[in-house]
């Protein structure tokens, strides 16, 4: 089983594609709980921390990898609130 640091620190290392089912499993572990996204949500996906009250917004992937751009914004928002 992959824990929270292993995943942390894959993420931090990425400069490629990053498995979203990871980031997804990384981002529950740091506290954060998806919210509804309403009828027209689609692929939209919200994920709030409620200790912090940080809110991430993304579109889930159609494929299994969020793309490298992705992983560069999330990254470095998480890195800048000191969340990883």
């Amino acid at each position: 089983m992959v824990q929270l640091p292993d995943l942390i620190d894959a993420f931090k290392a990425c400069s490629g594609p990053f498995p979203w089912r990871d980031f997804e499993k990384m981002i529950r572990l740091l506290g954060y709980e998806e919210l509804p996204t309403g009828k027209t949500g689609g692929s939209r996906r919200k994920f709030r921390n409620h200790q912090t009250g940080h809110l991430i917004v993304l579109h889930k992937p159609h494929g299994p990898e969020l793309g490298p751009g992705v992983v560069r914004i999330y990254r470095k928002e998480l890195e800048e609130r000191g969340i990883i």
